[in-house]
Order: C-alpha cells, then structure tokens, then sequence
C-alpha cells in the first residue's frame, strides 16, 4: 500500500519509462504504473495469476488501463527464466520495483 501510495503520487517519474516488477503478486502495483509508463513487465512465481488480472483488467471502454502489461514467469535464482527474461527484453528497463520481497537463505 506505501509503494503504491508513493507511485500514485509521484507519476512523474513514471512517464514513459519502462519498468520490471519483481515479485508481483496479482499485479495491482504494475497494473496501477501502467497507466504512465510505456512497458511494463511483471513477474512472479506464478505468471498466471497475473496474465488472468491483465485479462480481467483490459477492456476496450478503458484502453489506457495495462496496455503495457506483461506477465513472465521469475522465481529466484532460476537462471533459465533470468536468460529468457534478459533475450526477451535486450534493453532492460529504466525502472525496477519490489516490494515485501524476501529472499530465505539456509545453510548446508
């Protein structure tokens, strides 16, 4: 709710960026810039979840609302999804974003 909190008021430094949510959940931070950035790319575990929200979302009576949005599959450390994700988008983005991101590491 912060980050979102912050974004909505602070669009200026989302105008026309392109961005990578890392960690996205169902998708309401990416869908909420994707009305001020260019290109958006949320990822998380569970691509699915988010590629039905952009669905659900996208309406031909509100075309400015996750017209950017896409959705990639990332879990942590998977190199082979990092490599895809790297291919697919050669320019990286402008703009990183995460939140409650934690990251659990053991020992052996």
């Amino acid at each position: 709710m912060l980050l979102n909190d912050y974004l909505s008021k602070n669009t200026e430094m989302l105008q026309g960026c392109s961005m990578i949510e890392l960690g996205s959940g169902v998708g309401i931070t990416g869908m909420l810039c994707s009305r001020f950035c260019r290109q958006i790319l949320m990822t998380d575990h569970n691509e699915e979840i988010l590629r039905r929200n952009i669905e659900l979302n996208v309406s031909s009576e509100n075309p400015s609302c996750c017209a950017a949005l896409e959705a990639e599959k990332l879990e942590w450390g998977n190199s082979d999804q990092i490599n895809r994700i790297l291919l697919k988008y050669p320019g990286g983005f402008e703009l990183i974003l995460g939140a409650d991101i934690y990251i659990l590491i053991t020992a052996s």
